[in-house]
C-alpha cells in the first residue's frame, strides 16, 4: 500500500533511516488508540483546549496543515487529541535515533524528513511521494515550518517544506484541490500543569493558483508562497514580535473577561480578543499607537492596584467580583462530596505525583516540562494502576483486581475535580478578607478595571 514495505536505507553518518509509513484514511484501532491517549493525556496536563469550529470545515480534502511550534511534543498531541481525523506529521529523521521516539513515530505514521543541516536530502524523495499519496486519499499532512521549536512571541523564519509538498502535489503528482491550512496552538502558560490553550485555525491558502507560476518558476513560486504561509500562521499564532507589546494585549485581554462566569473564561475567546486588539490598536512596529500605549498604561496602572492587595498573583487575572451566593454554596457541596475520592487519588497515584513532580524540577527550558511531565505521568500511570490491579486480584480476586484497577484513574478524575474546586474555595476566602479589610484597596482595583475594560470595549467594539 505505502513505502513502508520498502528496506531502511543508511545515511551518511550511519544512522538506519527509517521509510515513510503512512495508514489508511480510515482509523485503525491502533490510531484510535493513539488518539484516545492523547485525549486523556490532554484532558489531564490542560484545564480546557478551545478549539475553532473551523476545524472540522477545514480538515476536508487533500490539507497541508502547518503549525506554530513552541511546546515539544505537546504541539502534536495536542493537535491529535483536539482536530478530527488523524494527520499524518512530518518529523526530523533524527529522531529515528532515539528507540523509543523511534518506536512511537512508527506507530503513528510519522513521517522522517531529512534536513540538510543534518546530512544528505536525497532520501527526502520517499517522504515527499508519502505525501503525495496521502494527499492522493484526502488526508492531511502536518508539519511544523519554522524547522524547530522556540519559546520567542514571533514565528521563527518559515522554511520552504510546506510550499513544497502542496505544489509539487498539484503541479507533479496531479493531486487536485490541494489546502494549506495555518493552525497555531497558543497556550496561557505551557509549562504549568492545569494551564489553558487554545486551537486557532487560520484562513485555507487554496494551492490550485499557484500551479501554473510554479510550473513556469518554481524557486519564485515557492517563496513567494512561503511568504503567504507566514503570514496567515503569524495572523494567528503571534500577538507582537515584541515580549512587551504582546505581554499588554494578552493582559488586557485576560482582564476584560476576567469577571465573567468561569464557564465563559475560555482561553480561546481572550486570545482571539487580544488579537482583535493587536488589529485595532497597535500601529506601526517603529512607533505604536497613541491608543497602543494609553492601554499599556492602564495595564500597568491595574497591575499596581492588583499589587497592592494582599496575597495576589499580580500575573493572574483574578476575579474581582463575588460569586453569587448560590454558586458559592454549590461549589463547597461538591468539595465536600468529592473529598473521599480525592483521598483515594492521592494514595493510589503518589508514585504518579512524585514522578511528575521530580519531572518538573528535571526539565529545562519553558517548551520541554509538559512534554516530559506528560509522557512520565502516563507511563507511571500506566504502571502503578496495572501493578496496584495485579497485586489484588492475586491477594483476592479478579473482581477485586478490576475495583482496584479503576480506582486509580477514577480516583485522578476525582482529585482533578476536587483541586480545581478548592482553588474556587480560596478564592472566594480571599475575596471575603479583602472586602473585609481592604476596601479602598479592592474599590480602587474595580474601578482601574473598569477603565481598562472600557478601553478594551471601544477598541474591539
Amino acid at each position: 500500500m505505502t513505502v513502508s514495505e520498502q528496506p531502511p536505507r543508511t545515511d551518511p553518518a550511519g544512522s538506519a533511516s527509517p521509510p515513510p509509513t503512512l495508514r489508511p484514511r480510515r482509523l485503525s484501532p491502533l490510531q484510535w488508540a493513539l488518539k484516545g491517549w492523547a485525549r486523556v493525556a490532554v484532558n489531564v496536563v490542560y484545564r480546557d483546549v478551545e478549539v475553532d469550529p473551523a476545524a472540522r470545515r477545514a480538515l476536508t480534502g487533500p490539507v497541508v496543515l502547518v503549525a506554530n511550534h513552541t511546546n515539544a511534543l505537546g504541539d502534536p498531541v495536542v493537535l491529535l487529541a483536539r482536530l478530527p481525523g488523524f494527520p499524518h506529521f512530518l518529523a526530523a529523521a533524527t529522531w529515528w535515533k532515539s528507540r523509543p521516539a523511534r518506536w512511537l513515530f512508527n506507530l503513528a505514521g510519522v513521517i522522517p524528513v531529512h534536513r540538510s543541516r543534518d546530512g544528505d536530502t536525497r532520501s527526502n524523495t520517499d517522504s515527499f511521494a508519502s505525501c503525495h499519496e496521502a494527499l492522493a486519499r484526502g488526508g492531511t499532512i502536518a508539519l511544523y515550518p519554522e524547522g524547530e521549536m522556540h519559546n520567542g512571541p514571533g514565528l521563527l523564519p518559515l522554511r520552504t517544506g510546506a510550499a513544497r509538498i502542496a505544489l509539487s502535489a498539484a503541479a507533479e503528482a496531479n493531486v487536485g484541490d490541494v489546502v494549506i491550512l495555518p493552525v497555531a496552538v497558543v497556550y496561557a502558560d505551557k509549562s504549568r500543569f492545569r494551564s489553558r490553550a487554545a486551537v486557532n485555525i487560520g484562513t485555507p491558502v487554496p494551492v490550485a493558483p499557484w500551479v501554473q507560476q510554479y510550473r513556469e518558476d518554481a524557486p519564485a513560486t515557492t517563496r513567494a508562497l512561503t511568504d503567504a504561509i507566514a503570514a496567515a500562521l503569524g495572523d494567528i499564532a503571534t500577538l507582537s514580535e515584541s515580549v512587551d507589546d504582546a505581554y499588554v494585549l494578552g493582559r488586557a485581554a485576560a482582564l476584560g473577561v476576567a469577571d465573567l462566569e468561569p464557564e465563559s473564561r475560555r482561553f480561546g475567546r481572550e486570545h482571539s480578543l487580544a488579537r482583535s486588539l493587536r488589529d485595532a490598536v497597535v500601529g506601526d512596529k517603529a512607533a505604536p499607537s497613541v491608543r497602543f500605549r494609553v492601554l499599556e498604561a492602564a495595564v500597568a496602572a491595574h497591575d499596581t492596584d492588583l499589587a497592592r492587595l494582599h496575597d495576589t498573583d499580580v500575573g493572574r487575572a483574578v476575579r474581582l467580583e463575588h460569586p453569587a451566593p448560590d454558586r458559592r454554596r454549590r461549589n463547597r457541596r461538591e468539595l465536600a462530596l468529592l473529598t473521599p475520592v480525592a483521598a483515594v487519588g492521592v494514595v493510589v497515584n503518589s508514585p504518579v505525583l512524585v514522578g511528575t513532580a521530580a519531572a518538573n524540577r528535571l526539565a529545562r527550558g519553558s517548551g520541554w516540562p509538559a512534554t516530559i511531565k506528560g509522557v512520565i505521568g502516563s507511563g507511571l500511570s500506566v504502571l502503578t494502576w496495572g501493578a496496584g490491579a495485579f497485586w489484588i486480584t492475586r491477594r483476592i480476586d479478579r473482581r477485586a483486581g478490576l475495583i482496584g484497577g479503576l480506582a486509580g484513574p477514577l480516583g485522578g478524575w476525582g482529585l482533578l475535580a476536587w483541586t480545581a474546586r478548592w482553588q474556587r474555595e480560596r478564592n472566594e476566602r480571599w475575596h471575603t478578607r479583602v472586602e473585609r479589610h481592604q476596601a479602598e484597596e479592592l474599590a480602587a482595583a474595580r474601578r482601574s478595571r473598569a477603565t481598562l475594560k472600557a478601553l478594551v470595549k471601544d477598541a474591539v467594539g
